[in-house]
């Protein structure tokens, strides 16, 4: 769930999943104050699809978003 700042209103977006029993390592926002409200990282320790969701989650995946101008994130394509 994020938020950004437009003509003086926030606007919320809809929660975005990243995964099942993930482990959030870190969230960052480059240039907040653009007015787009930058992009969006989070870097968090998931799980191979072959390894079972008792193991401890140990896989590093990053992603990021930026919000659309109706307020919704999207993913950043690589």
């Amino acid at each position: 769930l994020g938020a950004m700042n437009k003509d003086n209103q926030e606007i919320y977006s809809d929660p975005v999943l990243l995964g099942d029993r993930i482990k959030i390592v870190s969230v960052t926002v480059d240039n907040p104050e653009e007015h787009d409200n930058g992009v969006i990282t989070v870097k968090y320790l998931g799980r191979d699809e072959n390894i079972p969701m008792t193991d401890a989650p140990t896989d590093v995946t990053t992603v990021q978003y930026a919000f659309q101008d109706d307020g919704k994130l999207i993913k950043v394509l690589e």
